[in-house]
Order: C-alpha cells, then structure tokens, then sequence
C-alpha cells in the first residue's frame, strides 16, 4: 500500500514539473515574440477625455493597479490571430490572452468577441497592453460605463449607445418564486449528508460512539427541520428594463462544434436559466433589427424578454415545485442504504448472545438496523416525490413550451 501511494505522489510530482517546465518555455517564447510585436504597433489615435477618466477609475482598483498603469495616451492598432494558455496554481488559474503573438489584458467578456483574425485598440502600460477595443464589437470602456448605469437604474441611452435604459422597478413575487422555488429544502438535503454520516460512524462501523450519535442525531433533527418547512425567499432585486436590438454569439469547442449561444443588448449579457426560451428569442421577430424590450436583474438574469416569454407568467399559469430535495434525499438514503448492506454485522446471532446486557448495550447491538431502517423510511418517502416532482417538471416545461409555440404561431398569422 505504502509502495503505491509513493508512485502515485512521484508521478504527481513529475507530471506537475512537466506542466511547470512546459508553462515556462510558453513564458519565454511570449517574451521573445512580445519585443517583435510591440514595435509593429500602429498608431491610431489619442484617448479621449472621457476614456481617460475611466481609466483612471479603472487603475485605481486593487485588481488592476499593476497592469492598468498607461504610459501615455496614445491608442494603437493591434492586428493577428488570437492565441491563450495557461497554468492552475493552488487552485487559481492563470491565463495569458495573446493578439498577433503579443500578451494583453483583455477583459474575460471580450472573450465572447474573439475571432481567428482579430483588430484590436491598446494602449501601452508599464507592464502589459489593455485592450480597450476589440474586433468593432466589444468595448471595455462601454461595458464598465453600461454596468454603473444598470447598477444605478439610471434612465437613458446607455454607454454603448445601442440600448436605453426605460424603466426600473423590484421583482414580482412570483418572479422570485420562479427562479428559487425549485431549490427549496435543499439545505436540508444537503446537512442530511453529515447527519447521515456521523450517525453511520456509530451504527456501522462502532466508533466515536457519543461524537457520532450526538451530533449526527441533532443535524438530523435539523436537517428535517429545514426540508419541509415553509419556503422563506429571497427579498426582491432590482430589476431594470432595456430596450435595443439582440444579438446572438455562438460558443465553440475546439473542433468548432456549436456548445452553447450566449445573447447580448448591447454590452449586457442576457443570463437565461430557461435554455427553451432561446428559440423563441432568436424568432422573436421577422425583422433582425426589431428593438425588444426585455427586464432583467443587475446581474444580467432575464425576467421577462418581449411581450410573451415572462417567469412572472410562467409561475402563474403552472406553478413550479420545489423537488431537487426529493432527488437529492433519494441519492443520499439509497447510497447509504447500499453501505450499510455491505458494512452492517450479522445481528441476529449478536443480539441473542447478548441479551443479557444492560439497555445501552442492546441499543448499540441494534444501531445498525435501526440506521438501515431510517434510510430506508428515507428513500420510501422521497423516491416516490422524486418521481412524481421530475414527471411534473418535465411536463410543466412541455406545457410552456407549447404555450410559446401556440403564441408565436397566432402572431405570425396576423
């Protein structure tokens, strides 16, 4: 055992010095190619008063204060195909965005913009140039201005100058209801876990008899409490309503295959949980260039997109439930239902033996099925809901859907 835990941790060791040795040689390569790259740099034209003091805002920031320091107010034009590595250390990952072969720091949602040949607008820092621009598509200066202004509900044209800002208001309840609903009990489901555990230490495998069954009963109490009592939600957030014209970008793996499509009003990323809304998104209308007007959070979360798609009118028309805590208390019983057939003594023989013994002793003789049968209680109360919740959803989504096709499909006739 000792023999094979010593290889595993030597070839632990030898494949981290590989990614090591291989991450510096990446390094060095860049740093050759960075003093090529940065004198091809053409200039293009001087910042503006404006986007100096955003800039100025920006520096001042912890996270950006070494690499956002301009040596001047010269923009240039950065031109070539887009390249990026990395390495994991202690559990942070480092990227390194390359243009044309030269380091830059791009902003992670100028990513959504990249393409194979790429035009971008830097200027130079002390350490590495700042991509303000990036393909006539993404702006840094615009998404920072366009978040303060969805942050504050401040209404008007926003900083990228394609969306207005018309309205603010809070999140209905049943808008709340839609988004949460379906996680309630699931903090109870999830201190099952250690409950569940800690009671296992003491029935299954007799040890830390008192420091198992204590606690481990307290939790379960609490646990139980949690999962079934009435739901408490969220107090409502901000909600700002845009209007513009969406746009659509696809998200590629490495053989160019189609993973997922991001939306976007302007600089502002339209975060949607209901990946069937997108379809409907996309047909909204005939005509491209059609403004929408669409509600969501101060993070970007969607609440309502047009006149039809709407989580307020969805949880009207068919409630949601709140059933991952079925799911979840279904997988934690039944996995320790399945331990503790392969863990638990031969009782029978023991507890005959023993019948002698004082209460506690039989108690203890008795801890196994008693364990068993409280998983097994479990999994007779949560397997069924389970069941009954996953057909309901998949049924409750079938149904919105085809209420969203009916509608579609009555407007086109107009």
């Amino acid at each position: 055992m000792n023999t094979l835990y010593i290889i595993l941790v030597f070839a632990v060791l030898l494949y981290s010095l590989y990614n090591a040795i291989t991450y510096t040689k990446r390094r060095n390569k860049d740093k050759k190619v960075a003093k090529q790259a940065i004198n091809t740099l053409a200039y293009h034209r001087e910042l503006t008063d404006k986007e100096c003091k955003l800039l100025d805002a920006i520096q001042e920031q912890k996270g950006f204060k070494k690499t956002h320091k301009r040596i001047d107010n010269k923009v240039y034009l950065l031109k070539g195909t887009f390249n990026r590595h990395g390495i994991e250390v202690r559990h942070n990952e480092v990227w390194h965005n390359l243009i044309g072969g030269l380091e830059v720091v791009l902003d992670d949602r100028g990513l959504d913009f990249v393409q194979h040949e790429n035009v971008a607008e830097v200027i130079k820092t002390d350490k590495i140039p700042v991509v303000l621009t990036l393909n006539n598509s993404f702006s840094l200066l615009n998404t920072i201005g366009s978040e303060k202004q969805l942050e504050k509900g401040e209404v008007g044209t926003m900083a990228d100058g394609k969306v207005t800002l018309i309205n603010s208001r809070k999140q209905t309840a049943l808008e709340v209801q839609s988004v949460e609903k379906q996680w309630k009990g699931t903090i109870g489901a999830f201190l099952m876990i250690p409950a569940i555990f800690l009671m296992a230490l003491t029935a299954l495998w007799d040890v830390y008899s008192p420091y198992g069954a204590i606690p481990g009963g307290i939790l379960f109490l609490l646990a139980l409490y949690f999962l079934w009592r009435k739901p408490k939600y969220s107090k409502p957030q901000d909600v700002r309503t845009l209007k513009g014209v969406p746009e659509y970008s696809a998200v590629l793996d490495a053989s160019e295959n189609v993973q997922s499509v991001k939306a976007f009003m302007g600089t502002t990323e339209l975060n949607f949980e209901k990946r069937y809304w997108l379809p409907f998104m996309v047909g909204n209308d005939d005509k491209d260039d059609t403004p929408v007007e669409v509600d969501v959070t101060t993070e970007g979360w969607l609440m309502r997109f047009g006149p039809y798609l709407s989580l307020e009118e969805e949880e009207k028309k068919i409630p949601s439930q709140p059933w991952y805590r079925h799911v979840i208390m279904t997988v934690i019983a039944s996995v320790a239902l399945i331990v503790g057939l392969f863990m638990a003594p031969e009782l029978t023989n023991d507890i005959r033996h023993d019948a002698e013994h004082s209460i506690f002793r039989q108690l203890k003789l008795y801890a196994p099925a008693i364990f068993m049968a409280l998983n097994l209680i479990l999994l007779i109360i949560h397997a069924p809901l389970a069941y009954k919740s996953y057909n309901f959803n998949k049924q409750r989504k079938s149904d919105i859907q085809q209420h969203y096709i009916n509608i579609f499909t009555a407007h086109q006739k107009e």
